[in-house]
């Protein structure tokens, strides 16, 4: 039920089921169990650099991946709002975020991997869990994954407009 996946979602942030791999991780720094002996174990993909050199320091025996997660492997321009975790593909978003929230932003162009290139990469035999937090990419994300190849027991999804409690599940959760 409702309880036993809390608890198993909880058991992953607290690197208790492992490993995971998380799709957005920011600086990792605000998830509980995530640093230290006993935290999270397994692969970060995180496309802002400042963030992923962060996770490298942090994390030396972890893979952090510097890259964007999409639909299909080439590149992608990612709207940098330093230090919000708010950093978006979408520019329309972070010019709202700009108007809105006084954040500024600048442009990068990122490599970009399919969620299927992140798993190999991960050459995990068993994923876990699955966690996504890309600020309304999820779809994108959703879309460069073979779910007859790699299935983890607990995929976790932001389900809200970024920095909004509006449910947005709709435009990704049928990719599940």
């Amino acid at each position: 039920g409702v309880d036993e996946v809390h608890t198993r979602c909880g058991d992953a942030d607290q690197g208790l089921v492992r490993p995971g791999l998380r799709v957005g991780t920011g600086d990792g720094r605000q998830d509980l169990g995530s640093t230290g002996a006993g935290g999270f174990d397994g692969v970060h993909v995180e496309p802002v650099p400042q963030y992923a050199a962060l996770l490298r320091a942090d994390r030396p025996d972890e893979l952090v991946l510097e890259a964007a997660v999409a639909e299909l492997a080439g590149t992608r321009t990612l709207q940098v709002l330093p230090d919000t975790g708010l950093s978006t593909f979408d520019a329309a978003l972070a010019a709202r975020h700009q108007q809105e929230l006084g954040f500024a932003s600048h442009e990068v162009t990122v490599p970009a991997l399919t969620l299927d290139q992140v798993f190999d990469a991960a050459g995990q035999a068993q994923t876990h869990w699955l966690k996504i937090d890309v600020e309304g990419a999820e779809g994108a994300v959703l879309q460069g994954w073979d779910k007859s190849r790699f299935r983890p027991w607990i995929v976790v999804v932001e389900a809200t407009i970024p920095n909004t409690q509006t449910d947005d599940s709709a435009r990704w959760e049928p990719l599940l």
